[in-house]
């Protein structure tokens, strides 16, 4: 097997997380939650919103995670946030960049291709890692951008004190209007199969 293609321009990566975070990262959180599969709703906010100098206001990616219980009642709705990095964009500021974007949402994510200078095995690898973990921010890597089932989360975050009405106006804000309009109906669905249940 040939060695993964690096990717060098950060926003072509953009496309990828998307993809894992609408087709793996249920299945990740759920793995570590034990609960069942939360439904992921995600957007490209790199361009959306911030303060006007822009610096560590955008995140470049957002997911909403809403989970709920099966046998014990329950709703949540995490958010979280998402920098990436290509491999030669790399630095342990990525992780102090994620961190200061947490403050918009429930959990904080660095995600970064794992190649070359950046490759597992790096010093630069592990000093991002523990720049990361003493943060609280959480971690994914991944070789091959294009296979998502192959990612892998390097740390896990820890939950920020967010008040959930920020995070609210985060995703008011910075989503666009289809996305929010699909949140909207899958809350709505949720609401009617709780009042028809305790009929």
């Amino acid at each position: 097997m040939g060695a993964a293609l690096e990717i060098i321009v950060e926003n072509k990566l953009y496309e990828h997380v998307s993809l894992y975070l609408s087709m793996s990262f249920p299945r990740v959180l759920s793995r570590k939650s034990g609960a069942n599969p939360p439904k992921v709703f995600s957007a490209d906010v790199s361009k959306v919103g911030g303060e006007s100098d822009g610096s560590w206001t955008r995140p470049d990616l957002a997911a909403l995670a809403v989970s709920r219980g099966t046998y014990v009642p329950f709703m949540r709705a995490d958010l979280h946030t998402f920098e990436v990095k290509t491999a030669r964009g790399l630095d342990v500021q990525g992780a102090h960049e994620a961190s200061a974007q947490g403050r918009f949402g429930h959990y904080a994510w660095l995600v970064f291709q794992s190649v070359g200078l950046a490759g597992r095995n790096t010093i630069m690898f592990d000093q991002v890692l523990a720049s990361a973990n003493s943060l609280g921010v959480g971690v994914i890597t991944f070789q091959d951008a294009a296979n998502t089932d192959q990612w892998h989360v390097d740390a896990w975050p820890v939950r920020t004190t967010t008040d959930d009405a920020v995070a609210d106006e985060f995703v008011s804000s910075r989503f666009d209007y289809g996305l929010k309009e699909k949140i909207e109906k899958y809350l709505k669905g949720l609401m009617m199969e709780t009042v028809d249940d305790g009929n």
